[in-house]
């Protein structure tokens, strides 16, 4: 549980899957912040492995929960990465069953628990591109490189001090937030990598050399220099 006072952090790291349990004080109430990734390998292939970094150091004490999460390239081979995530709280209803809720007050207009995002983050509109419930990476994440952080943490503000009357049940809580990633090997054949983005992530790009889109990549240039590439997942690739 999220315990009141509680001044340090537990990451748990089992097979694909990474909990991570951050404890600390909410208004002498209990509840609990669990992190989990749920990791897919698209590719058939011992190759492709991602994994989230957090830096859950700081003062936990307050509403601003440092959260920073990165996402790293484990494997050999480069990569094609995108992202998703999901949050929920969940309610001890007694008896052994559990009250989902979601992240919004009774009335749905105000999230009870806002994430702060680092610059370069998933609204950066550099780094990340929004389609369709994915955060799509626009560059290439070789094998050992990781992205820059694209949270910086998460304020439970709205649960300390003076509590509106709607957020009652959130005080016995737990919130979760969930994390999953998929990947798709980058070939240095540009044909090959449009068309297994296309299979596995039903969406095309189009690769360019800068971000301003000035000049488009080629077969050649692309095995030169596809590690510079700006891919602009906004437009329709493949054949």
């Amino acid at each position: 549980m999220y315990k009141s006072r509680a001044k340090k952090s537990m990451v748990k790291l089992t097979g694909i899957a990474l909990l991570a349990a951050l404890t600390a004080g909410i208004g002498g109430t209990a509840a609990v912040i669990r992190h989990q990734v749920n990791m897919r390998n698209e590719i058939a292939t011992p190759t492709v492995e991602v994994s989230v970094n957090e830096n859950l150091d700081g003062d936990l004490t307050g509403g601003d929960k440092p959260k920073e999460v990165k996402f790293t390239n484990n494997g050999t081979a480069d990569i094609f990465l995108r992202v998703s995530y999901a949050e929920s709280w969940k309610l001890d209803a007694g008896g052994g069953t559990e009250e989902l809720l979601n992240n919004y007050d009774e009335e749905g207009q105000i999230p009870v628990v806002t994430k702060q995002n680092s610059p370069e983050g998933f609204l950066s509109g550099s780094d990340w591109v929004y389609i369709d419930g994915w955060y799509y990476y626009t560059k290439i994440l070789p094998a050992g490189g990781t992205t820059e952080p694209v949270l910086k943490s998460v304020d439970f503000s709205k649960l300390t001090g003076t509590i509106d009357e709607n957020l009652t049940d959130y005080q016995n809580a737990g919130y979760e937030l969930y994390f999953q990633t998929e990947a798709v090997q980058a070939s240095d054949e540009l044909k090959v990598s449009m068309d297994a983005a296309e299979e596995l992530f039903g969406e095309g790009f189009v690769p360019y050399e800068t971000a301003d889109k000035q000049e488009e990549m080629n077969s050649e240039t692309w095995q030169e220099d596809r590690l510079n590439a700006y891919i602009d997942w906004t437009e329709e690739g493949g054949n």
